[in-house]
């Protein structure tokens, strides 16, 4: 008589197999929903919560996202997909960076343990986040004007319009993102975004006028002026560093750029304030403090040099 418990093993095999297979054909659509209901019972300990399931499947959609619209496989990676992942990311906030990493990396432990990949396989296990040390506001890196320069003489019509609309009038990359031709005035050189006018450089607003002419915003002076999201903002930013051969810097580089130009050229708070959408005065001073340290060290740089 055979043994009843290699019979029952048996068929857990071979229920686990058909577990990892409908999840692997589902992630090989980019199909999350169709996954989660055995991926989530293969999570790191401690995420049995709803609210921490809930949280972690938001978090995961992120990644799930930025490989369909990277035309990445989740499964099959390519080398860079992790760090372009980072790059996406690296508009929130150091802690919500290392969050998201956290539940990117929660995936691949579920595949992990459902069999889909390689029990070593962990495309995020090179990856760091930021150091939780950083205080925000107190060390704002920012692309200087000849990186800025290259990078407008590498894009494309769209991505000129892009990285301008960061360094010359400091939009966020959601504003950026969800930007409608009904918010410009290419004529009269103004932006209005959620209630403030922003006026935009000569250099933008002929992008803007390119990109208008080719994409039909001319024609119909309606509707999105990009058909990107936040996360595509930042990866064509990525991209085109690259291409250009700067240092890729998170998008809100670009707008603590503006930043610092606006108030080398005003000295007015109250003025940056409104241009970058700050609800108060406060935001200014990082700016304020780094444009100081700035002119501190090129003095200083002058009087060593002979």
């Amino acid at each position: 008589m055979s043994d009843p418990s290699v019979f029952h093993k048996a068929l857990r095999a071979a229920s686990e197999d058909g577990q990892a297979e409908k999840v692997r054909r589902a992630l090989l659509r980019h199909e999350l929903d169709a996954a989660w209901p055995i991926l989530k019972g293969h999570l790191p300990d401690g995420r049995e919560n709803p609210t921490t399931l809930k949280n972690t499947l938001s978090g995961i959609k992120k990644l799930v996202t930025y490989a369909q619209e990277q035309g990445e496989s989740l499964l099959t990676p390519s080398p860079g997909f992790a760090a372009g992942y980072l790059a996406a990311i690296a508009g929130h906030a150091p802690a919500t960076q290392r969050v998201l990493l956290s539940r990117a990396r929660a995936l691949y432990h579920a595949l992990r343990e459902l069999g889909v990949v390689g029990p070593d396989f962990d495309p995020f296990g090179e990856v760091k986040g930021p150091d939780l040390r950083f205080r925000p506001g107190e060390d704002k890196s920012l692309y200087d004007e000849d990186e800025v320069a290259r990078l407008v003489a590498h894009a494309d019509d769209e991505e000129r319009a892009l990285v301008l609309l960061g360094a010359d009038v400091g939009l966020t990359t959601g504003e950026t993102a969800r930007l409608t031709w009904e918010d410009i005035e290419l004529s009269g050189d103004v932006l209005r975004v959620h209630g403030r006018e922003i006026l935009a450089s000569e250099r933008l607003t002929d992008a803007l006028r390119t990109w208008a002419n080719r994409s039909g915003g001319v024609l119909f002076a309606r509707g999105s002026v990009f058909s990107l999201t936040d996360h595509a903002v930042r990866g064509r930013l990525f991209r085109l560093c690259r291409r250009a051969n700067v240092t890729y810097k998170a998008w809100r580089s670009l707008r603590h750029r503006y930043a610092v130009r606006l108030w080398q050229e005003t000295g007015d708070p109250q003025l940056v304030a409104a241009q970058l959408g700050f609800g108060t005065l406060e935001a200014v001073q990082p700016y304020m403090r780094l444009e100081r340290v700035r002119r501190e060290r090129a003095e200083e740089q002058e009087h060593q040099d002979p």
